[in-house]
């Protein structure tokens, strides 16, 4: 099947993204598709090879869905912790027309230590999470080492300055 480009472009950039549903009319048959398994050209970014799968409105289908976290968790502005993002998105099982475009979750309640899963992500009518629900998504933790540049800066021969860091080694 051959397919426009910036038809293809079009359809695959809006927020649905890959779970758009496109609809292909081959040999005067009209089938409704979903795009997979994206292959670009490693220099130019362009779509070299894409695979659709035939879909109906009434069979669910696999999906993978981007999580979106909002806010900066407590232990981030509290206590000098890092977020440690584990997974970006999610498989997810839906009709294909209640593929959501990604999936919002506040992060802010989250303490040094917490972990954010799978379990905690909304209910949403009609998705299914197909990942444990104890499956870790995102963590907050205390980095191993803080760099804090000194104030006092020693002088040496001639012109040149030389700047004291002090290491401070945190447990995880």
């Amino acid at each position: 099947v051959h397919v426009a480009v910036r038809d293809l472009y079009g359809v695959l950039h809006t927020e649905a993204g890959l779970n758009a549903i496109i609809e292909l009319d081959v040999e005067g048959s009209s089938i409704l598709t979903v795009a997979r398994e994206v292959q670009r050209h490693p220099v130019r970014g362009e779509i070299a090879h894409l695979d659709f799968i035939e879909v109906r409105m009434d069979t669910e289908i696999d999906a993978e869905v981007s999580v979106e976290y909002i806010g900066v968790p407590e232990g981030v502005k509290e206590e000098d912790g890092v977020v440690e993002t584990l997974e970006a998105s999610v498989m997810i099982s839906a009709l294909p027309g209640s593929i959501p475009s990604h999936i919002e979750v506040n992060i802010e309640h989250l303490g040094v230590g917490d972990t954010l899963k799978i379990a905690d992500l909304p209910d949403i009518d009609g998705v299914t999470y197909l990942a444990d629900e104890d499956h870790p998504l995102l963590t907050v933790v205390i980095p191993a080492a803080i760099v804090e540049p000194v104030d006092e800066i020693d002088m040496l021969e001639g012109d040149e300055v030389a700047i004291s860091v002090r290491v401070h080694a945190r447990g995880v």
